[in-house]
Formats: structure tokens, sequence, C-alpha cells
């Protein structure tokens, strides 16, 4: 009898998830929401005026609203879970060991899943795009590329650019104004100048500040019955502690800067990336596809057993217990990300530049 591979079950079960996606369209689905954003982006009026539970860049509507009107609801949501799906094919594919980077997948398949039942995109945002854009890195052009697209399409994509600011940093910039431009190039056929600027400014002042000064979501949202269901970010437990932003902001800071000291690309790239769903200021449970690359390195760089095992069987776990009843509210996936996040500042201990080796270190 033939086993089925880890790929085999992966794929079935994303499959399964994105059908019941489908199957949640004419529901609670917050796809529902993003087809409102990218309708509204076809009308003559300020896409968060018009949506207030859009609350992404605009540019993502801007992108899809040609198509809107000939694909409707269950097309566009179709052709976006093609795109997700088909980015993390190539992502996982593209990875030096491919069965380990499956299992990876498997382990996360709880908000992999969870970003599918929703109608998300964060599998674009802050898995698969980013991902490639590091496996990319030689063809620096199209690198910056992806990591700008991922940053336009969910803000706390930024949390990637200390990388590659650190390797290239006037290349970047140069890369992400021109492909900034261009987006905004697309916005601006789209919109028009008086309503792509109106978005940029609405987005930025109310999305960006009031995440950044308050921890909470813009008032326009919580005016429409929005509530934080489920935020298991290290924001909303500084902030039950009444911990001022300032202190908030420096840890965060501090938890970025061994990503910029460790030589290890793979160990670099995955700090960064448990820091962005460890400091995001709403990180509900399909936030955590951030992990992707964090628990491959884990997989492929743990040559203890045991060690592997456990940091793994915990990550899993706090994921599966977010199905726990609501009341609850447990924080688990980020006990799961902090420990994960510990063990790479660990591996990175001896490959950081101030580490001096001496003879007989690793």
């Amino acid at each position: 009898m033939i086993r089925p591979s880890t790929r085999s079950i992966f794929w079935f079960l994303i499959i399964v998830a994105a059908l019941v996606g489908l199957e949640r369209l004419n529901g609670t689905s917050d796809f529902n929401h993003v087809y409102l954003g990218i309708e509204c982006a076809l009308k003559p009026q300020v896409i968060y005026d018009c949506s207030p539970y859009y609350r992404f860049p605009p540019v993502f509507a801007y992108l899809l609203a040609p198509l809107a009107p000939l694909l409707h609801k269950t097309g566009t949501f179709i052709l976006t879970m093609f795109l997700q799906l088909l980015s993390l094919y190539l992502a996982l594919e593209m990875l030096p060991d491919r069965k380990k980077a499956y299992t990876s997948a498997l382990l996360l398949i709880v908000p992999i899943a969870d970003t599918l039942f929703l109608g998300q995109i964060n599998i674009m945002a802050f898995a698969s795009l980013p991902l490639l854009a590091l496996l990319m890195e030689r063809r620096s052009f199209l690198s910056h590329g992806l990591t700008t697209l991922s940053a336009w399409l969910k803000a706390l994509g930024v949390v990637y650019f200390p990388y590659f600011l650190r390797r290239n940093p006037l290349r970047f910039v140069l890369h992400f104004a021109l492909f900034s431009a261009l987006l905004m190039g697309i916005g601006l056929l789209i919109r028009g100048p008086h309503l792509l600027v109106a978005d940029i400014q609405t987005w930025f002042g109310e999305m960006v500040s009031g995440l950044i000064t308050s921890g909470k979501l813009t008032e326009r949202v919580y005016s429409h019955g929005f509530v934080h269901y489920k935020n298991y970010s290290l924001l909303s437990v500084w902030k039950s502690m009444h911990l001022p932003t300032s202190g908030y902001i420096l840890m965060a800071l501090i938890l970025i800067i061994p990503s910029l000291l460790t030589s290890s690309r793979y160990l670099s790239y995955g700090i960064l990336a448990a820091s962005g769903v460890i400091l995001s200021p709403i990180s509900w449970l399909h936030y955590y596809v951030f992990l992707l690359l964090p628990v491959y390195n884990l997989m492929t760089m743990e040559e203890r057993a045991g060690v592997r095992r456990g940091i793994a069987s915990v990550v899993f776990a706090s994921m599966i217990l977010t199905g726990l009843p609501a009341g609850i509210h447990l924080k688990t996936p980020l006990l799961g990300a902090l420990i994960l996040y510990a063990w790479h500042l660990w591996k990175a201990g001896p490959r950081l530049y101030f580490w001096r080796q001496q003879e007989g270190n690793p």
C-alpha cells in the first residue's frame, strides 16, 4: 500500500480549506469586506469611506478592481486564492529541502487554513512572496519587487525591509521607489489623482498611525461594530499592563536588531518573520503564516531530533489550542512564536558579527 506523501496530504487539506472558504462567501467570510473594497475602487469615493472593513493598503483593491466587473465576487475570490496558492507552491518547491518544506507547511496548517477559510490574503503578504524574495535574492530587481508588493498588500510586510536595507540599502531603496511608483501609477489610472491621494492619506492617517499609537484599529471600523477577536499580539499583552507605547517601540527595535547582526541569511530572515507576528498590533491566527520560514529553519538547522520535535510540537499545539471555546481567548500562538524566536536567537549566537569567533568555536 502506497502511503500518501507529506506534499499530498498538505495540498489535499489546502484544497478543502479553500473550498470551505468559497462556501462561506455568502456568510461571514472576510473576503466579503475585501471585495467591497475592490468594488469601492471603481466608485468616486474614498475606499475607506465606502468600505470601513477594508483595512489593507489600497493597492490590492487597485490591482483587482479592473477584473471585478468581469469576475464578480466568486471569480475574484477564486483568482485571489489561486494567486496565493501558486505563490505558496513556488516557494515550497524552491526551498532546498522540499520534504521538510512541506513538513513545515503542514505544521502551520491551522493558520494557513484559517487564512483560506476567511478569504484573507496573508499567505501572499506574509509567507510566500517574502520567501520567494529571499530565494531569488541574487536577482535583486525581482526580489525587491516581490518584497515591495508584499508590503503594499499588507503594511506589516515592511518587517522584512531591514534585511535588504542591511545588504544593499541604496539599490533596495531605488527598487522600492520604482515598484511603489508603478503600483501608484496603476492606482492613478483607476482612481485619478484626487482619490488616490485621499486613499493614501486616509490609510496612513487612520490605519497606520492609529495602530502605532494606540494598538487599536481606526474608530471608523469600531463604529461599525468591529471588535478584536482572539488577538494574539505581544502589543495586546503590553497594553493590558498599561505600559507606554514608547517602551513597546523600543522593545520592537531590540527584537529586530539580531537580524541585522547575524551573517546567516535564513536566520536573519527568520528572526524578522518571527518578529513580525510577535510585534503586529493585530496578530490574529491567520497572521501566523509568518512562521513558515522560521519553522523550516528549525526543521533543517536543528541537528538534535529531540529539540526539533519538541519545539515543532509546541508550535503546532499552540495553533491547535485556539480551537478551544472562544471565551477562553488563549494566546498560545504568541507563546509558540516566542519560543521559535528564542530558538533563532540561540542558533544565530555564534554567527552574530559582534561574537568574535575563537579557535574551536562553531
